[in-house]
């Protein structure tokens, strides 16, 4: 019997609300099925199971008012014999309550509890570099050019590309620190912040961005950002994040210096993209400029690391023609 518990969906989280089951007794699934809807101080958020099998039993019913502590045996599963050993390693592990009371509230016990298990917990280190966005946005403007303004692509899927790409070769910030120890990300999974209407950030993944096109990320940023308002996420999309970008773009700060969402080691903060004055080859120009930083989880990376990360970031942006070469051979294929 594999036994199907209430997962953890963030480092902040201790219970939640089992809102509905999307399956009975009898009903035959598989590994990513949304079985039930969980309340978190975040949003209601449907949950996958790990394995294929049959349901047994339902062991805790749904129950708007109820609060259940993370690790709660909810149902019973008969599995294949295959999909046992991969799904025992998933245990649960430590929101914040939610349900009849102000959501709002709510929401703003949960981040208090998380970026204070953050500051308690991670020794950051944070670094900061400029970067010249001009070749980027040009190349990007001649890009847009050629689509309806609803297609057209945002600086932030070339962002996050270029965090992806500066992954495969900086492997040491991309994953979690669990247990006393660093334990690598399964793939690029690129948490992007999204703010809230009530308040509050998430930041849900976008799954293996070394292997899309920066047009994907696009297509799946647009996805995920009206789900992320509409309260509508699975569970892997709010866990699986292995390193979280976030941006202060337009109205925004010039400088962010992020806290780290634990178990992650290292956190992308994206400035306002703006014109500032520089020297280049002795004379003063005007170029379009974004200030890019790193927030460090020092028991994982130190300075050094962080540094050559940081600026293989800068590289590509400030060289996209790696990026968008990569895109034109992709469509070329298609």
């Amino acid at each position: 019997m594999y036994e199907f518990k209430l997962p953890s969906l963030g480092a902040d989280m201790e219970d939640g609300v089992l809102l509905e089951w999307k399956v009975k007794p009898g009903d035959i699934v598989k590994k990513g099925d949304i079985v039930a809807v969980i309340d978190t101080v975040k949003a209601a958020i449907d949950i996958e199971i790990f394995v294929n099998g049959k349901i047994e039993s339902i062991l805790v019913p749904a129950d708007r008012e109820k609060k259940i502590p993370v690790g709660t045996v909810l149902a019973l599963l008969s599995e294949s014999d295959e999909d046992a050993a991969s799904a025992r390693p998933r245990t649960a592990t430590a929101a914040q309550p939610s349900g009849a009371f102000d959501k709002k509230l709510s929401m703003r016990q949960g981040i208090a509890s998380a970026m204070s298990l953050s500051w308690r917990e991670i020794p950051h280190y944070y670094l900061r570099t400029e970067v010249d966005m001009s070749a980027c946005l040009e190349r990007l403007r001649e890009e847009n050019e050629k689509r309806a303004i609803a297609d057209r692509i945002l600086p932030a899927s070339l962002i996050i590309k270029a965090v992806a790409c500066a992954l495969v070769n900086a492997p040491e910030f991309n994953g979690y620190f669990l247990n006393g120890a660093f334990q690598p990300g399964n793939g690029i999974h690129i948490g992007m912040a999204v703010a809230l209407r009530e308040g509050g950030l998430i930041a849900p993944a976008i799954k293996n961005c070394n292997n899309i096109s920066f047009i994907n990320i696009m297509n799946i940023i647009n996805d995920l950002a009206g789900r992320v308002r509409n309260l509508n996420l699975t569970g892997s999309e709010m866990t699986d994040a292995t390193i979280t970008v976030t941006s202060l773009d337009d109205p925004g700060a010039q400088t962010i210096f992020g806290i780290i969402r634990p178990p992650q080691v290292a956190l992308i903060g994206c400035g306002r993209i703006s014109e500032r004055a520089v020297s280049i080859e002795g004379r003063i120009v005007s170029r379009e400029m974004m200030d890019l930083t790193l927030s460090g989880d020092h028991r994982q990376t130190d300075g050094r690391q962080g540094a050559a990360f940081l600026g293989e970031i800068k590289e590509l942006l400030e060289m996209p023609d790696d990026i968008f070469d990569a895109e034109t051979r992709r469509e070329e294929q298609v």
